[in-house]
């Protein structure tokens, strides 16, 4: 029996879940989106599945998730970008920008942060308020992301690349190398 229990003191059970922010080796990033089971499932899902299958003693496990792995068709996207090897696809350029910064704020929210600070000639990159985005033009569209970032909704190739090399130098990584358009 728990001490407080004994003195009559109630216990507050909490039904959610907790987080903490984990530093993870720069290598295990892509062992960690192997074992994804659909492409927007969060790495919190994927540990958490994995512990649970060690717990349970699951030597087999890697294996059966590389075969299950091999059963998902790929989606097709128009446009794909290599972010630390891990391949993100979008049909827009708004979108996969909103994954790139989904995928940096899993392994990074400080390098987000720090992405917000930056901005272009008339836009911010990221921001927490939509209206931040497009400042002197509200009636532009704007993507709320996952994590709870906004982006800008239609953006071309340039306004993408120039968007691209500020989240590298946000994050400290090579654009280029780190950071690759797929075609």
């Amino acid at each position: 029996m728990h001490h407080a229990q004994r003195k009559g003191i109630p216990m507050k059970t909490i039904k959610s879940h907790s987080t903490v922010h984990v530093a993870v080796y720069e290598t295990t990033l892509p062992n960690l989106v192997v074992l994804k089971q659909f492409p927007d499932e969060p790495f919190a899902d994927v540990i958490e599945r994995v512990a649970g299958a060690f717990r349970q003693g699951g030597s087999n496990f890697v294996l059966q998730e590389e075969q299950a792995k091999k059963k998902i068709p790929k989606p097709h996207y128009k446009h794909n970008i290599l972010f630390l090897d891990t391949r993100i696809g979008a049909n827009s350029l708004g979108e996969l920008y909103g994954k790139l910064i989904d995928l940096l704020f899993d392994i990074a929210p400080e390098a987000v942060e720090k992405l917000a600070g930056m901005k272009a000639r008339t836009r911010r990159f990221v921001a927490k308020d939509s209206s931040n985005i497009h400042p002197s033009s509200p009636h532009l569209p704007t993507l709320k992301t996952k994590s709870g970032w906004h982006v800008s909704k239609n953006i071309g190739k340039v306004d993408f690349n120039r968007g691209t090399r500020a989240l590298c130098t946000a994050a400290d990584i090579k654009y280029g190398k780190d950071v690759r358009l797929q075609h």
